[in-house]
């Protein structure tokens, strides 16, 4: 810009020298040297003037444009860095660490809290001892009245979820200190993405405490044919075979205990494979060899992988019910798992009447069908706990079978239970520290 400014002011400069000698005509060609003697200097010095002044505001632009760039970076830093600090929901690590971005974005605050819970995290950013005694104090009355007034160099902000406050910013600079407009917006923008936030993280619980729930109604789903047609089945063989009534009523027993299970816990696949064993020797002693059943599991593992509770037999039900059953010659049921690098591909395989496709393609969408119930409850739950890849896959042919699979993830009894034991250790601890500080 500066040397166009430089080019543009020289030729302007010398046609209004032009248009001035024309008009004092014939006066200039006169005295030429006056003339001249006049008109050069001033040439030389507008145009050096004109030039320095658009140099000037060059470097102005220039430098408000890196201004700005600058901010904006760091904005979207601190927006990508309160991403992956909260992506795990509001805990007591996370939320301080909210508190540092605040102190690393804005540098010129003195000190930033965050009020959550009850429970108040901060963090310090002292130039000097009076800030540190500023801080110091405005801390120690935030932690007594769980509020500051309204002065210049504090600003307060609540974090509010569907009207309600459910925590509060805070932040200072130091006394005779002012907020700017872009420091302002910058933690009213921290504010708004903290909300967006919690109000994700109600509504995944909701969403997590409705699958629990469906589960629990599965769990307590019990079908009146089959534990009529089970106890009708026992009644008979106490006559006849005691010994075999005592194995069933204990068949019995173990099923119904297995509903009991809490749905928001995995547990080892050795319960799962037990639950279908009841569930098929019940079975079994109605309609003795038509139902046969073959497991493919890896027997050294059964107790390290990790499973949701009902996941197995709900399919297995659907399959000797709708599959196997409805062939007057019975069938057979193959369960099994295959391992892959990050996941387990589970899978049970019918050689019933198999499923129409047409029905196959509403099978686990259509709510209103109660006899396919339990296939939808556990697609759902699969979904919620591991996403849309751990969702049931059905392939069929009408007359040749079924096969229905699932993808789970890898999850071993230990890392269950070191997330069980971490869980635990983080709700002690945001009980034992009712303001921690960092």
């Amino acid at each position: 810009l500066w040397f166009w400014s430089f080019l543009y002011a020289f030729i302007l400069e010398f046609l209004f020298w032009i248009f001035f000698a024309f008009l004092t005509w014939p006066t200039t060609t006169t005295y030429p040297v006056n003339f001249f003697h006049l008109s050069l200097p001033v040439i030389a010095t507008n145009t050096i003037a004109v030039s320095i002044f658009y140099l000037a505001m060059e470097f102005f632009i220039h430098q408000r444009d890196s201004e700005k760039t600058q901010t904006t970076k760091s904005t979207f830093n601190a927006v990508i860095t309160l991403f992956s600090t909260l992506h795990d929901g509001f805990k007591s690590f996370s939320v301080a660490r909210v508190t540092e971005i605040m102190t690393t974005s804005l540098p010129s605050l003195i000190w930033a809290a965050i009020l959550y819970n009850d429970q108040i995290y901060t963090r310090t950013n002292y130039k000097d001892d009076a800030d540190k005694n500023q801080g110091d104090a405005e801390i120690a009355i935030l932690k007594l009245q769980h509020s500051l007034p309204d002065l210049p160099h504090l600003i307060t902000l609540p974090v509010k979820y569907k009207g309600k406050v459910v925590g509060s910013i805070f932040a200072a600079k130091s006394k005779g200190d002012t907020f700017t407009n872009t420091g302002t917006e910058f933690l009213h923008g921290i504010c708004h993405i903290l909300e967006s936030i919690y109000e994700s993280e109600k509504l995944k619980e909701e969403e997590n405490l409705l699958a629990e729930a469906e589960i629990r109604a599965l769990q307590a789903q019990i079908n009146p044919h089959f534990l009529y047609n089970t106890l009708n089945t026992i009644s008979y063989y106490v006559r006849s075979d005691p010994e075999t009534a005592r194995r069933l009523i204990q068949y019995l027993s173990d099923y119904f205990r297995h509903s009991l299970n809490n749905p928001s816990k995995l547990i080892p696949l050795s319960e799962e494979l037990h639950v279908i064993e009841c569930y098929t020797e019940l079975e079994r002693a109605r309609f003795g060899d038509r139902l046969q059943i073959e497991y493919d599991f890896p027997k050294d593992k059964l107790d390290d992988i990790m499973v949701p509770p009902l996941l197995l037999q709900p399919l297995v039900e659907n399959a000797v019910i709708h599959g196997i059953f409805k062939r007057p010659e019975g069938g057979q049921i193959k369960a099994g798992l295959i391992e892959h690098d990050d996941h387990y591909k589970i899978y049970v395989y019918d050689t019933g009447v198999g499923i129409a496709r047409a029905k196959r393609k509403r099978l686990l969408r259509d709510h209103k069908r109660r006899d396919h119930i339990g296939l939808i409850n556990v697609h759902q739950r699969l979904i919620s706990l591991f996403g849309e890849r751990s969702g049931l896959h059905i392939i069929s042919r009408k007359g040749r079978g079924t096969l229905v699979f699932t993808n789970i993830p890898k999850v071993t009894a230990e890392e269950e239970k070191a997330a069980e034991q971490a869980e635990a250790e983080e709700n002690a601890a945001m009980n034992l520290s009712p303001n921690p500080t960092v």
